[in-house]
């Protein structure tokens, strides 16, 4: 639930840091406008001069009965039809859709999210006093119930006029694969048009369905103990035809294997007319002493899905430090994005005193602005006595929009620490972070440790 939260919350501040850049960006656009505009607005009046000119006063009065509204309607028509011929205009239009479009996705799908986990919390609640509520699986139907079962189904659907705009269901399954595996389960359908979709990801006829369906903290103890993933499934359909297909996975939890152990792993693949990408994301603990990590992007994406799997592997507490879309700006993205990081041992005495470095770098470049940026991570880890472990890292991140010189800047800086004291079962741990944020523009903003 505090993933789904936070999910919502990082998306406002990216509306409102970006305002005074937006205002900028709009005055410039309507001040360089201005004499089209002045000109079209009066072309207009020469046309409607014009019309008035041709009437006969003495024979018609243009003006009687319903012929003044018909008039003002008239030149309202001319004036609108003037203005919005104006490449202004489109480009309002598309600076709209850009700023608005991918925030609006987001915090949607992770508000539905989030108001699913109260939904589910509200009802583990209740279900403690009021023995009423069914909390149980049903089966399957016929032969489904012998490896199928289902429980708290909840949705709902958003219509508007004659159109279903977006249909959301979630629940809880249950499948023996060979064993029970339990997980949350959702079904997402949204329309895609222009008012939520850039202008260069739609697709013919401007309007197509994008169907979601997928699993979160999916148990998979029967592999490993403590492992859980992360599946999603994408379509896209245009009249009933496939257009795009996209899937992700993310593992969380160790699964171990020979001399090793996976601490994360997470692919995102996306083959299609608009989307075309991958990316993946792997943390891997070598011995006792010894990790690495790395992402990777390279295609084309329509939101930041793909891009969030690569970013992950910095940090987990990056995209919550940080609204994405400060660093890396608004979709679609074109290009790549590489990430690597280690962590070695370079005093060790065992467990009674080791003192381990951390380091890692990465940039990216989009063709769109162009927009490119890096990523320097340097930090310091250790044990002593067998029974204190801490480590700290800062995490820089600098990214530029544009080529030239007054091409907008961003800067992150986030420094994370953590330790923990005693055994497992019997320890204790603490850890916080803070970063700090500089937005061409906006100045400067630090949040509390």
């Amino acid at each position: 639930m505090l993933n789904a939260r936070s999910s919502v919350s990082s998306h406002l501040p990216g509306l409102t840091e970006a305002t005074s850049e937006w205002a900028d960006e709009l005055e410039t656009m309507w001040t360089l406008s201005a004499p089209l505009l002045e000109a079209a607005a009066a072309d207009a009046a020469d046309s409607v001069k014009a019309e008035l000119g041709t009437c006969n006063y003495r024979v018609d009065d243009p003006f009687a009965g319903s012929g003044a509204a018909e008039l003002r309607g008239r030149i309202r028509a001319e004036i609108a039809n003037r203005l919005l011929a104006q490449p202004v205009i489109a480009a309002l239009r598309s600076s709209i859709k850009q700023r608005l479009f991918d925030p609006n996705a987001s915090y949607r799908s992770a508000a539905n999210s989030l108001f699913a986990q109260y939904n589910t919390v509200a009802r583990d609640l209740i279900s403690r006093s009021l023995v009423q509520v069914d909390n149980n699986f049903a089966p399957g139907l016929d032969t489904l119930a012998a490896f199928f079962e289902v429980s708290r189904l909840q949705g709902h659907a958003e219509i508007q006029d004659e159109s279903l705009r977006q249909l959301r269901l979630d629940g809880r399954f249950k499948l023996k694969v060979p064993e029970d595996m339990a997980f949350n389960a959702y079904l997402e359908i949204k329309e895609l048009n222009s008012e939520n979709t850039p202008e260069e990801c739609l697709y013919d006829g401007g309007v197509a369905t994008e169907v979601k369906f997928g699993a979160t903290d999916v148990e998979l103890d029967w592999i490993s103990d403590g492992l859980r993933a992360d599946v999603g499934t994408k379509i896209t359909l245009v009249e009933g035809s496939p257009r795009g297909i996209a899937g992700s996975l993310q593992t969380t939890g160790p699964l171990s294997l020979a001399g090793f152990v996976v601490k994360q792993v997470g692919f995102a693949l996306a083959f299609g007319e608009e989307e075309n990408y991958i990316a993946a994301n792997a943390r891997v603990k070598l011995g006792q002493s010894s990790e690495i990590a790395g992402g990777i992007f390279f295609g084309k994406a329509c939101d930041l899905t793909p891009l969030t799997t690569a970013v992950i592997s910095v940090s987990p507490y990056l995209l919550t430090a940080v609204n994405p879309q400060e660093i890396f700006g608004q979709p679609p993205f074109t290009g790549g994005f590489v990430y690597g990081e280690g962590m070695f041992p370079v005093f060790s005495l065992g467990c009674i005193l080791e003192v381990r470095l951390i380091a890692g770098a990465g940039g990216w470049y989009f063709v769109e602005g162009p927009r490119f940026g890096g990523i320097i991570k340097a930090g310091v880890s250790g044990t002593v006595i067998c029974v204190l472990s801490a480590s700290g890292d800062i995490t820089l991140i600098g990214s530029r929009q544009g080529l030239g010189l007054s091409s907008p800047m961003a800067f992150v800086g986030m420094a994370h620490v953590e330790g923990c004291l005693g055994f497992w079962p019997f320890e204790v741990c603490i850890d916080g972070s803070t970063s700090v944020k500089y937005i061409e523009g906006d100045g400067w903003d630090a949040d509390e440790p």
